[in-house]
């Protein structure tokens, strides 16, 4: 039953990922995935909580959650965005109970692999600036423009944005959960591998339409990059940070040298 319900809220995530692709604010769509990501990923937190390592969690992973879930979330200052924000917070202090008092059922981080995830998601940074210097930014960037063009605070803007709406929840979602149901569904390591790998780079289906150097180039890369550090660290951190740099810092290096 409580596999079940995983694979559901699992699968049940990523279809709404594939909807929001089609709401026109962008605002709204980051509240609304990232709002019900952390709602699903604080139940099968508890639903999970004695098979954590299944799933590559490791402390500092729901450090993250809840700082950027809370304090340091970012705000849009849209219509509504209260009611997000409750909803986010809630869940978040459950994550935070999580770790309070099942300290013990979470691996403890291994901060060899944050190093790690850190300098190599440099050189790939670079490779990513440089492939996509001739195509647009990404649309809906939260840091553009800036009246005193100050790319540092445009950097750390980005940084916090990246934390609270996308990094996490993403590699919670496809590195974490779908890689662990699809394990216990009897998938081997290589299958699971590159299935969630497939599928995540598919749902970036809308970079095809304004950017397919992205889409069947950039997205692979990154993606293998990510999978790779999650396959052989066993925890999420490494590729949350990867993922951050090169979401994050990127576009400032790009904007900054190539626009």
């Amino acid at each position: 039953m409580k596999r079940n319900t995983g694979i559901i809220l699992t699968f049940g995530i990523i279809v709404l990922t594939i909807a929001l692709d089609f709401v026109p604010n962008a605002a709204l769509e980051d509240l609304i995935f990232s709002t019900a990501s952390y709602i699903v990923i604080a139940i099968l937190l508890w639903i999970e909580i004695n098979h954590l390592e299944d799933f590559h969690f490791d402390r500092f992973s729901l450090v993250i959650f809840v700082v950027f879930g809370t304090i340091l979330r970012r705000r849009f200052g849209v219509a509504g965005e209260i009611y997000f924000m409750i909803a986010t917070w809630t869940a978040s202090l459950s994550i935070l109970a999580t770790l309070l008092f099942k300290r013990q059922k979470v691996t403890a981080t291994n901060y060899r692999w944050l190093w790690i995830g850190l300098i190599t998601s440099l050189p790939i940074m670079l490779i990513v600036v440089v492939l996509t210097s001739k195509s647009p930014l990404i649309p809906g960037v939260s840091w553009m423009p800036y009246p005193s063009n100050n790319l540092v605070l445009a950097s750390i803007r980005e940084i916090v944005y990246r934390f609270s709406f996308v990094a996490p929840l993403e590699e919670t979602i496809f590195r974490g959960f779908l890689w662990g149901y699809l394990h216990r569904l009897g998938w081997d390591e290589h299958r699971t591998f590159w299935a969630q790998a497939v599928l995540f780079w598919v749902l970036h289906f809308p970079k095809l339409f304004y950017s397919p150097i992205q889409f069947f180039i950039v997205i692979p890369i990154i993606t293998l990059f990510f999978s790779l550090l999650v396959k052989y660290s066993k925890q999420l951190l490494p590729s949350i940070i990867g993922h951050t740099i090169i979401n994050a810092i990127g576009p400032v290096v790009q904007y900054a040298y190539f626009k």
